[in-house]
């Protein structure tokens, strides 16, 4: 939270795992941590895989990978941190909007699923049943959910992450 990613480059992103998530529709099958795949995420590596947008993203640049900037929803901690009841992961809270996402490039990613994106609000990683990671590319109705407006009721406004100077080539939208 509060920090600044800025003027990075992350190239050559190749996706990890059993297979690439793809689908014809808004829902994939998730995909389950195991001995092969230690982070499910991983299936959807993207060059900026980012689960707290309250942060400042200026001026990077994306090549390759399933999107090339990814904002995942968390909706606790994982690994290490996971029984850290400080740390949640600022998605979660309605108030979280992005700070500054500007002047961002991605190329040659997202081809791999037509429903993805370059800049790619999407996706869920979470503890299931069985207390293993589980990830969900798609659309997750089924787990909380980030809200990409803050609605002020007094002043009958709404907020929402906002993406600006940003750009993609080569990619699938």
């Amino acid at each position: 939270t509060y920090n600044t990613l800025s003027y990075n480059l992350g190239a050559f992103i190749h996706t990890l795992g059993p297979r690439i998530p793809y689908g014809e529709g808004q829902k994939i099958p998730p995909f389950v941590q195991s001995e092969q795949l230690t982070l499910p995420a991983d299936v959807s590596a993207s060059a900026f895989y980012i689960t707290n947008v309250k942060n400042t993203i200026i001026g990077n640049a994306a090549s390759g990978g399933w999107s090339g900037f990814a904002f995942p929803l968390l909706s606790e901690p994982v690994g290490l941190h996971r029984y850290n009841t400080r740390l949640r992961p600022s998605s979660e809270d309605q108030e979280s909007l992005s700070l500054l996402i500007d002047g961002n490039t991605a190329h040659s990613s997202s081809w791999w699923w037509k429903h993805s994106a370059p800049f790619y609000f999407g996706g869920t990683l979470y503890y299931n049943s069985d207390g293993v990671l589980e990830y969900n590319a798609g659309r997750d109705l089924t787990q909380p959910k980030r809200a990409p407006c803050k609605k002020n009721k007094c002043k009958n406004t709404t907020t929402t992450n906002t993406n600006t100077n940003s750009s993609s080539s080569s990619c699938a939208i």
